[in-house]
């Protein structure tokens, strides 16, 4: 898994955290939850970090932004090919993946299968 896979993956848990399961599955979603919170954290800082060294800044040393709401801090070219980097490394975590039998009898749509990708176990 990728720290891309894994940020898509938390995407997944979270729709599937709103979803009522039996208890087991619930403990289990949320234990799995807390552990990808927390390296999708690592990564997120990461990413932080090449924002502030990439980051386009004004005369005043500012970072500058691409929209009035601040929200898009404007960057130079080489970011982006620090970001792939950053999210087509590995992911180490050793995390025990859902079995979909745990899941109990709900409707899940195909999106978040997908999203879930390693972290779902489909042997029933």
């Amino acid at each position: 898994m990728t720290n891309a896979e894994l940020i898509d993956a938390m995407a997944g848990l979270r729709q599937l955290a709103q979803m009522t399961l039996p208890i087991g599955g619930s403990l289990r979603v949320r234990k799995l939850v807390r552990q990808v919170q927390e390296v999708a954290g690592d990564v997120e800082a990461e990413r932080q970090k090449l924002l502030e060294r990439y980051a386009l800044r004004g005369d005043d040393g500012e970072i500058l932004f691409s929209d009035e709401q601040c929200t898009q801090v404007r960057v130079n070219a080489a970011f982006e090919p620090a970001y792939q980097e950053l999210m087509s490394l590995p992911c180490e975590n050793g995390f025990e993946p859902l079995r979909a039998s745990n899941l109990g009898e709900i409707q899940i749509a195909p999106v978040v299968l997908l999203l879930l990708g390693d972290l779902l176990d489909d042997e029933v």
